[in-house]
């Protein structure tokens, strides 16, 4: 059989291998950093205007619970303003996965949760708290980018983003010729925990490597067309340019492209200088609006 540490290499390309380990050596360590608490965040990749799966977010959350307590919550239904939204979560639970959030997560709803103290509450008992060092680590995962760029955002997630293995007709079973986890022989687990002990060791030495993707673009793709990006590449660099003018351009280049307002056009230029490191300013004078990339 292949090593186990394949299984969580396929994952990604060998430039963030290391980020990945240190991110699993974080989430198994039981120990947590008040001034450094971050919600792992994993997600698909995005290419030809949808999220592609297969990239084996299940697999690697499903590896993770295999070596510390962990309760899962089906994003599409979870709503942190709902007060039982953390009752699957108890004493000992370490990990806590949100899984397939929608596009519109509310991120910014978990921050205690993440940073503070667990408040859990089932039906027909009273609530109570589970204290910051004994509350869960919280990994999600989603095919979008979860929204909040605030310094407060920031400072609280750490995103990875997974390649594309595996689709209808190529199963993790056929890579590996057995079913992870649940076929595996004592030598096949053995590697699991080795591996699982470096990602500690890693962690230790290093903190979490923090991964070199460019979220904005993702996001980019995600919102706009590729119309408008193949449009807003000729945008002039450097110079004042009448909104309204260069949405008419638009149409002008691309008369078939669905309808789009004004505003919308202008929240796709803000995402175009957030993907490429640009400065985008923006004035008015009169009726007329203007901006500039810089």
């Amino acid at each position: 059989m292949e090593p186990t540490i394949i299984i969580f290499w396929f994952l990604v390309i060998q430039s963030h291998v290391e980020s990945l380990i240190t991110i699993i050596g974080y989430l198994v360590h039981r120990h947590k950093d008040p001034a450094n608490a971050k919600a792992i965040i994993f997600m698909d990749t995005y290419t030809d205007g949808s999220p592609n799966g297969g990239t084996g977010k299940g697999l690697l959350t499903k590896g993770i619970g295999k070596v510390r307590e962990a309760a899962f919550q089906d994003g599409k239904f979870f709503s942190a303003s709902d007060k039982f939204a953390f009752s699957r979560i108890k004493y000992g639970t370490r990990l806590l996965t949100i899984d397939d959030v929608p596009k519109n997560f509310d991120f910014e709803k978990i921050f205690p949760l993440i940073t503070e103290r667990a408040v859990v509450e089932r039906k027909y008992e009273n609530s109570y708290e589970i204290p910051f060092e004994e509350s869960p680590k919280v990994i999600i995962t989603t095919n979008y980018v979860v929204e909040g760029t605030s310094s407060s955002h920031k400072r609280r997630k750490v995103e990875f983003i997974l390649s594309e293995t595996y689709n209808a007709d190529y199963s993790p079973e056929d890579k590996f010729g057995h079913l992870l986890y649940i076929e595996w022989d004592d030598q096949e687990w053995l590697k699991f925990y080795l591996f699982i002990t470096h990602c500690v060791q890693e962690f230790l030495k290093k903190g979490i490597v923090e991964p070199m993707f460019n979220i904005a673009i993702r996001k980019l793709k995600m919102e706009a067309t590729s119309q408008f990006i193949e449009f807003a590449q000729d945008i002039e660099f450097g110079v004042k340019l009448n909104k309204r003018t260069m949405y008419e351009s638009f149409y002008t280049r691309f008369p078939y492209h669905h309808s789009i307002e004004l505003t919308t056009f202008r929240n796709w230029l803000k995402y175009v200088a957030d993907a490429y490191g640009f400065t985008f300013t923006e004035s008015h004078s009169g009726n007329d609006n203007f901006f500039e990339f810089s």
